[in-house]
């Protein structure tokens, strides 16, 4: 059983509307609002319609009683102890197919590309990624804006600027800047539908992008530019 389950029967407790509650989804407990209440009846027990904090309104969803928990210090402490848990899991998930991917490659030739240290907070954000689709089905509409054309252009527009001040001055670096952003352009362009997509996720590139005839680094954004420098060809640690 769960660490949610063996912390007590939920569904014993009642909760009321405009309470602060936490709320299971997937895996993990989130802060969570109840918004509308359904009481029990003779064939259904109580329903709760919760909104989860910082979420779109379009995750809002009627639960029961089994997946709630008080808003309390000790259910807080469960809350943390259930991510730590889930994500202690997807890291041994994530080395494992990782190392037997790089061996894989490592047989036939050296991995090249170039090699990036993620900090550990992008690191999370790529764990988060995966649950939001592979687990709850969030499959991110497009176009996304900034979009990853808008962010590379961004990135060398204040590079240009930058080196242009006198005490900074340095037209070659402006210049390696810009080689290095058409560079990422174009690898993103060649690899967004071969290695930074879900099963999920293809149907919308497959009608947004190649049916529509747009380019993959005006229709995604910082999320599949921070999958690129995650992948194997930026990442080898």
């Amino acid at each position: 059983r769960s660490c949610f389950q063996m912390a007590g029967s939920a569904g014993d407790e009642t909760y009321a509307k405009n309470e602060t509650v936490l709320a299971l989804h997937g895996p993990k407990l989130y802060k969570a609002k109840i918004s509308k209440v359904k009481p029990a009846t003779s064939d259904e027990e109580a329903q709760y319609y919760v909104h989860y904090h910082k979420w779109s309104k379009k995750w809002d969803e009627w639960i029961t009683a089994e997946r709630i928990k008080k808003f309390s210090a000790e259910n807080e402490k469960l809350q943390k102890n259930l991510e730590a848990r889930y994500e202690k899991k997807m890291k041994g998930k994530a080395n494992k197919s990782k190392k037997r991917q790089r061996e894989e490659v490592e047989e036939e030739h050296p991995s090249p590309g170039m090699k990036i240290t993620l900090p550990a907070e992008l690191k999370k954000r790529l764990i988060d990624d995966w649950e939001h689709i592979n687990r709850h089905d969030r499959v991110m509409q497009l176009p996304v804006k900034p979009s990853v054309e808008e962010i590379l252009n961004f990135y060398l527009s204040n590079i240009i600027e930058e080196n242009k001040k006198p005490s900074t001055k340095d037209v070659k670096q402006s210049e390696i800047s810009k080689n290095i952003v058409n560079a990422l352009k174009i690898y993103f362009e060649h690899s967004l539908g071969q290695m930074l997509l879900y099963r999920l996720e293809r149907p919308l590139y497959e009608e947004k992008v190649k049916a529509a005839d747009n380019t993959a680094i005006s229709m995604y954004g910082a999320i599949h530019l921070l999958r690129l420098f995650g992948s194997s060809f930026f990442c080898h640690d």
